[in-house]
């Protein structure tokens, strides 16, 4: 058994017959309740041509009696018959095949990877190749609907991944979805909302302050994109000749524990001339400005 086009393409094997050619043959289909039930689409009588196989659309299996969902697997079985009786029932087939029909709405729309700043890369779910998908998106203007086509370098159809790039920093634009298959085309998806990261605001002046023989930096935490939370800090001192350098050992912005406590503490050294912290809140994306 296998799907074509959106039909069932039923196939089996003529069985050996001793004395009397077979006259017919009974296909039977599993429903929903675990019972089987004839297939008339594939059910010849005397004096027909009896082939040995037949194609079925798949809203048959949808209706009573079978009452199949969509993705639901088709389990056949059969048995030939001639002057002497029926024989006995087939197995099904061990491989069943998927019922297919319109493709129900897509409910899954995912932003792939880490946050990004001009661009968005948006995934779903799909392991059917004969599947495509169609998206919508509102360019970023919240008083346009979510209808303008998005495309790629040869169509406006998508596989599994969809990219756009061109956006705007910190800024929310609106998808949906549709898949399109050999069964048709599915409805639009509810509106997915995405929204580009921007970077941290500018932080707040350090407080720097000698604490017994050592020098304690603290600061404050920066106002965020949700879409891109702060990753590390990096935080300079400025010398007595007006260059800025790093205390790595001591101050590293990413090292766990200054990250989380917003805190470090440097030994006192000569060369930390007037105590002068300046702190730049770091993401994925780039490095935020000085105080």
């Amino acid at each position: 058994m296998s799907p074509t086009t959106c039909s069932a393409v039923l196939t089996w094997i003529r069985p050996e017959s001793i004395g009397s050619a077979v006259s017919k043959y009974e296909i039977t289909v599993r429903g929903k309740d675990l019972k089987f039930y004839p297939l008339t689409q594939c059910n010849t009588g005397s004096g027909l041509t009896l082939a040995l196989s037949c194609s079925v659309s798949m809203d048959i299996f949808s209706q009573a009696p079978y009452n199949l969902g969509l993705g639901e697997n088709i389990y056949a079985r059969g048995r030939a018959y001639n002057q002497a009786g029926w024989s006995n029932i087939s197995i099904s087939n061990v491989q069943g095949c998927p019922v297919r029909g319109k493709p129900a709405a897509m409910t899954i729309l995912e932003k792939l990877g880490l946050p990004a700043v001009r661009s968005l890369d948006l995934t779903w779910p799909n392991n059917d190749k004969d599947a495509k998908f169609e998206i919508v998106w509102d360019k970023g203007d919240p008083t346009k609907r979510v209808e303008w086509p998005l495309t790629n370098d040869v169509d406006r159809l998508f596989q599994s991944r969809a990219s756009v790039y061109g956006l705007q920093e910190g800024r929310k634009y609106r998808f949906r979805i549709r898949r399109k298959d050999i069964c048709g085309t599915g409805d639009f998806s509810k509106i997915f909302t995405f929204t580009t990261a921007a970077c941290p605001s500018r932080v707040k002046t350090a407080v720097v302050k000698l604490v017994g023989t050592n020098v304690e930096v603290t600061w404050d935490k920066p106002i965020t994109n949700a879409e891109a939370p702060v990753l590390g800090y990096q935080i300079v001192f400025k010398k007595s000749d007006g260059s800025w350098f790093e205390f790595e050992k001591n101050c590293l912005g990413k090292d766990p524990i200054v990250f989380k406590n917003r805190k470090c503490v440097i030994p006192m050294l000569d060369n930390v001339a007037n105590g002068n912290g300046s702190i730049a809140s770091l993401t994925g994306l780039r490095q935020g400005d000085l105080i």
